[in-house]
């Protein structure tokens, strides 16, 4: 037995009901198509800048441990003319120890 023939006549749809709703669907289907196209177009783009991120993330870090050493050059190289001068004052200070106890010990032998 044929379903079509247990149906009324009222229930069934002309052929061009028919491709009207065929075009509906395929009219929804490219919009929907054309949606997930541009979504796929985003989430690309999203990708691309996630890994210019990663990439400038890893740049700033490495910059970040540079600066630092640099800091720690500049440092030595501003306390270079203190320690130099403390040497010098040492070496003066010294020199006039030196210079005393030297009069000193030729006083007594004389």
């Amino acid at each position: 037995m044929d379903n079509r023939e247990d149906k009324p006549m009222d229930e069934c749809i002309t052929r061009t009901e028919c491709k009207t709703c065929q075009d509906k669907y395929d009219a929804e289907n490219d919009r929907q198509n054309h949606r997930i196209s541009a979504l796929e177009q985003d989430i690309k783009q999203l990708h691309s800048l996630t890994v210019s991120v990663e990439k400038m993330a890893v740049s700033l870090e490495q910059m970040a441990k540079q600066l630092e050493k640099q800091g720690e050059k500049l440092e030595a190289i501003e306390a270079e003319p203190a320690q130099k001068w403390k040497n010098a004052v040492w070496l003066v200070v010294a020199g006039l120890i030196g210079a005393a106890l030297t009069m000193m010990l030729s006083g007594i032998h004389v």
